[in-house]
């Protein structure tokens, strides 16, 4: 068997587990990123949330939640208007069909976890969600230098990152 690297079998974990989800979540008429978003919304017990912190929370572009937050609100998830008190801002505000579902997608991420956990004990579960939140924090480190340029990477015994920047010495 060939070898294949990390970033395939994140790859293959994602796929899986968004079409189990997606499957699962048909019935509702939504897709795993919507319920991603109502579950956020959910979990943060705000019934309103500013458009913009739901781009920063999941680093979406503004056009691609302003789809999904199109298609929550034909389903009747979500109302989106403009803020009252800012009108350069647009407010998220969830409807009773977001809370009916929510007890539902809490008990079925519970068991989407156990579908990736369930062959680990205790112990190596603690430790892969400590070693995924360490990539995914490096991940989020690499997006917001995106205006460096990105020289050399060195994960050995220095674990260190050599940047350059593009900005010009005069700036």
């Amino acid at each position: 068997m060939k070898k294949k690297g990390i970033g395939f079998y994140f790859k293959r974990i994602d796929e899986i587990m968004s079409m189990a989800a997606n499957a699962h979540l048909k019935k509702y008429d939504i897709t795993c990123s919507q319920a991603n978003i109502l579950f956020y919304m959910l979990e943060k017990g705000k019934n309103v949330v500013m458009q913009k912190e739901i781009e920063q929370e999941f680093g979406l572009r503004h056009s691609t939640i302003i789809g999904l937050l199109k298609r929550m609100e034909k389903n009747n998830f979500v109302r989106v208007e403009v803020n009252p008190e800012d009108h350069r801002c647009r407010q998220v505000i969830l409807f009773d069909k977001a809370f009916e579902l929510g007890s539902e997608m809490k008990e079925h991420r519970k068991y989407m976890d156990s579908l990736i956990t369930g062959a680990l004990n205790d112990e190596e579960e603690k430790e892969l969600k400590k070693l995924l939140w360490k990539r995914l924090r490096f991940s989020m480190i690499l997006k917001h230098i995106s205006n460096y340029n990105i020289q050399r990477m060195d994960f050995g015994q220095n674990r260190q990152i050599i940047l350059q920047t593009n900005f010009s010495e005069k700036e």
